[in-house]
């Protein structure tokens, strides 16, 4: 599970990372002290959950939450200001937690963030050069077979070499969907399919990429 703490107070910012390590299974933390370093954050990752000060450096959280640049349903705000609560929740925020953070009360709100997490937000363990990784299925673009390898390809544009096969994927989530013998891709991010004629097909996915449809997988498409 990825997840992004934005708090000033570097002890806290720890806190809430052993906190975290504690709650989630596969916790990885990126900690930002600020606005500008939590955008750029942002930028670059997708998260599953976000740590939100209220109070930064100067600057306000609800900034961030303004800015459109989260999703808010992903936000958990944690603040020493406890009559900020209404504010927040009128950004659709998860929840909040006040300052000093209580164990039991974190425990308790990470527990229902992982109840309320959808199926995409699943784990993967993934060994790749002689470590492992875990990604979220929904940083996943698509999967291409590669002999008895599936070539992971992700939303940031990285290429994680997995030992599962291909019919692993495409038997535990049903979000990823074969296409062809060789490839597996979310449904979601499929923009078009043209007819080639001769039975042949091609996808383009939502980024431009275009990859070959078999006329099974289109039957099939089609069904569903």
């Amino acid at each position: 599970m990825k997840i992004l703490i934005i708090e000033d107070a570097t002890l806290v910012a720890k806190r809430i990372e052993s906190l975290c390590v504690a709650a989630f299974a596969n916790a990885k933390c990126d900690i930002a002290f600020d606005i500008e370093s939590a955008l750029a954050h942002i930028k670059q990752f997708t998260y599953d959950l976000i740590y939100l000060d209220l109070n930064l450096n100067g600057s306000h959280g609800f900034e961030l939450l303004k800015s459109k640049s989260v999703d808010p349903t992903k936000v958990i705000i944690v603040t020493a200001y406890q009559d900020q609560a209404a504010k927040a929740f009128e950004f659709a925020v998860f929840d909040f937690i006040c300052k000093p953070i209580k164990k039991s009360r974190f425990l308790h709100v990470a527990q229902r963030a992982i109840n309320a997490m959808p199926h995409d937000a699943e784990l993967i363990k993934i060994n790749h050069a002689k470590k492992e990784y875990s990604i979220s299925l929904s940083d996943i673009y698509y999967i291409k077979a590669e002999g008895n390898y599936s070539q992971i390809n992700t939303i940031k544009g990285t290429q994680l070499l997995s030992n599962k096969k291909m019919h692993y994927f495409e038997s535990t989530f049903d979000s990823l969907f074969r296409i062809h013998r060789t490839y597996l891709v979310k449904r979601a991010l499929i923009e078009s399919i043209t007819k080639l004629g001769a039975g042949q097909y091609r996808v383009t996915l939502l980024n431009g990429l275009q990859l070959p449809m078999s006329r099974g997988a289109y039957k099939h498409f089609n069904k569903k």
